[in-house]
C-alpha cells in the first residue's frame, strides 16, 4: 500500500494522473482549483 498526499488541487491531479490509484480521497476545496 502506498500513500500519495497533495497540497493543491493542481498537484493532486498530477499525482492521481501519474500513478495507479485505486481510491481518492480529498477535500472539496482544495486550494489553487475552483469548480
Amino acid at each position: 500500500c502506498h500513500v500519495l498526499q497533495a497540497e493543491t488541487g493542481e498537484e493532486g491531479l498530477r499525482l492521481a494522473r501519474g500513478n495507479k490509484v485505486n481510491l481518492v480521497l480529498l477535500d472539496l476545496r482544495l486550494p489553487g482549483d475552483s469548480g
